[in-house]
């Protein structure tokens, strides 16, 4: 999402929680036909309660992005409602959306000057049955093969100007409510790492307002994770629907972190890392391989809105952000200029001997120089002694991967190919293969962000069609 698009968000936001409604453009296909790219939609603030099978939602996904999906299911338990939303082009639904994410409906659809109200009357009706057939419907199998891109919104009137002030407002509130979290930590002897953006934007790009933001990120031991779920709990911050199952899951794996989403929809929502290998691609062997008490050891204070806290280290936060912005192929303009902004700040103080080193040991080595050289080609920012952190033997697949980087192409595809490269014995690759076709019960838990006692065989069978639609759709 672009700064405009965050800008976007935080207007509409505002608009709905006043009470009133919305009107915007359509952009992208995975409604397609029932609402069109260019199509005019306007939305009404609602509440959970009042949502009805098939309704067409306008919510906040937990990649900070705006979506509009169609409701196909409604689960209501102990007073709250939680719905499953899908595209009606796309081939698996979102997960379960609770009422928090939740910003308001779409009551009409403007096509060619005329409007459609969709939630009553005849078109109420093709909604509904719309949404029965969605299973079986052509457009759900022959369009998934197309390369169309999830949909997001763009407001109707020229993109907002002063995004700078909107990021710069939003992430006040962002820094109020993380120091209240660290402090919160902090009082009960509960050690913080700040990741990311909340460290980033007040720490390296020294200004609040140009890095925006949506989440914060906090690394805390694992053993901790129960007394931090409980204080968050405290704080208006709901269990997960996995939480229950990720006390118990054996660190390290892939997945180690849970989205705490607040009741009240104006605070933002809280990353609760306790590994830097955070993924639902296999990255066991990669993330077993990692020492987290070096990250710990080595971990340098850091003050985050006037609280004491730490950050990483220069040399293991250049590894993590270079791991974190190619696992998410850089997808984020931000991924880039986050690596940019980290060396040109750190400058002579980063130890390059000891990104090399750790970046063997961590068996991150060649994800470290793929990344940086994809970074230093997209950007044209000279990242010092780069070819030095080249692997001294690489195979055909990481020279294959290398020509297509330095080409400024990174894609989904390509991302998963680099993370397979590092897979360096053949059995991890052949481990990493197949746990790519038949993932864990956490993974899916964590991906489709259900219960881990609600994975299915249905949920391992989502996972395989939507995995093989974006390969297919990857350029």
């Amino acid at each position: 999402m672009t700064d405009q698009n965050t800008g976007f968000i935080e207007m509409a936001k505002e608009l709905l929680w006043r009470g009133d409604t919305l009107r915007c453009r359509a952009s992208g296909s995975s409604m397609y036909p029932f609402i069109r790219d260019g199509d005019i939609i306007t939305v009404e603030p609602i509440i959970a309660s009042r949502i009805r099978y098939a309704d067409i939602v306008f919510f906040q996904s937990d990649e900070g992005r705006v979506v509009v999906h169609r409701v196909v299911k409604i689960k209501k338990a102990d007073g709250k409602v939680r719905m499953v939303t899908r595209g009606d082009t796309m081939r698996r639904t979102d997960g379960y959306l609770d009422g928090r994410s939740l910003l308001g409906r779409i009551t009409t659809v403007e096509k060619s000057g005329r409007a459609l109200p969709v939630t009553r009357g005849a078109w109420r009706a093709v909604n509904v049955i719309y949404a029965a057939a969605l299973p079986f419907s052509k457009w759900a199998i022959l369009l998934a093969l197309l390369p169309f891109r999830p949909r997001v919104y763009r407001p109707d009137a020229a993109r907002p100007v002063d995004a700078y002030y909107k990021d710069g407002a939003r992430n006040a509130l962002i820094y109020e409510e993380a120091g209240n979290i660290i402090k919160a930590f902090k009082d009960q002897g509960i050690k913080t790492i700040a990741l990311k953006g909340i460290f980033l934007a007040e720490n390296v790009y020294k200004n609040v307002a140009l890095r925006p933001m949506t989440d914060i990120d906090i690394l805390i031991r694992k053993e901790d994770l129960a007394r931090a779920g409980s204080l968050l709990n405290i704080m208006g911050y709901p269990a997960p629907p996995q939480y229950d199952g990720f006390l118990k899951i054996k660190s390290p794996c892939s997945v180690n972190s849970l989205m705490y989403t607040a009741d009240n929809l104006r605070k933002p929502s809280i990353h609760i890392h306790w590994h830097i290998i955070n993924s639902t691609w296999p990255l066991d062997t990669l993330a077993a391989g990692i020492d987290m008490t070096t990250i710990w050891r080595l971990a340098r204070p850091v003050t985050i809105s006037n609280i004491e806290t730490l950050s990483l280290c220069p040399e293991h936060l250049i590894i993590y952000l270079a791991h974190h912005g190619l696992h998410h192929s850089f997808n984020k303009k931000v991924m880039v200029s986050d690596i940019v902004e980290a060396v040109r700040y750190y400058g002579s103080y980063i130890d390059w001997e000891v990104v090399m080193r750790e970046g063997e040991t961590f068996g991150l080595a060649f994800i470290v120089y793929a990344a940086l050289k994809y970074v230093s080609k997209v950007s044209g920012f000279d990242i010092p002694r780069v070819e030095e952190l080249k692997p001294a033997r690489l195979g055909y697949l990481e020279k294959a991967i290398l020509k297509d980087l330095d080409k400024g192409n990174c894609s989904y595809r390509l991302s998963y190919l680099c993370y397979l490269a590092a897979q360096k014995r053949t059995r991890d690759r052949l481990k990493f293969l197949f746990r790519t076709i038949i993932p864990s019960k956490y993974m899916l838990s964590h991906s489709m962000n259900i219960p881990l006692s609600e994975v299915s065989a249905a949920h391992y069978l989502a996972r395989y069609r939507w995995n093989a639609s974006r390969t297919r759709r990857s350029p």
